[in-house]
């Protein structure tokens, strides 16, 4: 085999080790934005304006020693 041929071996295996890996980081992002959208739909304060919100908020100070 000559040093073409392998350069040219060498390249078709990147080439589909980078398609696996396209592939497996598609099925992920698919999964993330399955998840996000759940996580979305079940928030009931995600539509409302921040002003609708009830928040009781605390100050809280730092002990000093």
């Amino acid at each position: 085999m000559s040093a073409q041929e392998q350069l040219q071996e060498m390249y078709r295996h990147q080439i589909e080790a980078l398609q696996n890996e396209n592939k497996r980081l598609n099925k992920e992002l698919k999964r993330v934005k399955k998840s996000a959208f759940k996580i979305r739909l079940s928030d009931p304060n995600f539509d409302r304006p921040l002003s609708d919100l009830n928040v009781d908020y605390e100050i809280v100070k730092p002990i000093k020693n």
